[in-house]
């Protein structure tokens, strides 16, 4: 088990075939780190706009640190209600 996005682990394992030729290795994200990359690049993506002069959206919907958190929320529920959808 890898955690926190450690891909160069991962790749060192899956090219050395540390477990045998014929042994499949998955790489599974955490959700709560999934859901902190979505939030830092929608804030990354606003910083870069904002410094452009340009706005995300339209009007009467903007793309606010509130709606990031939101966003960030309701992506975290739907992939852990996936998860349990597919356990039973």
């Amino acid at each position: 088990m890898l955690c926190d996005g450690d891909s160069k682990s991962y790749n060192y394992i899956v090219e050395r075939k540390v477990y045998g030729k014929d042994v499949s290795i998955n790489k599974d994200e955490c959700i709560n780190y999934v859901s902190k990359r979505i939030g830092t690049a929608l804030r990354n993506l606003k910083e870069q706009c904002t410094a452009k002069g340009e706005s995300i959206g339209e009007k009467g919907f903007k793309l606010t640190n509130d709606l990031i958190t939101k966003t960030q929320k309701y992506c975290e529920r739907a992939i852990k209600e996936d998860n349990h959808a597919d356990i039973n």
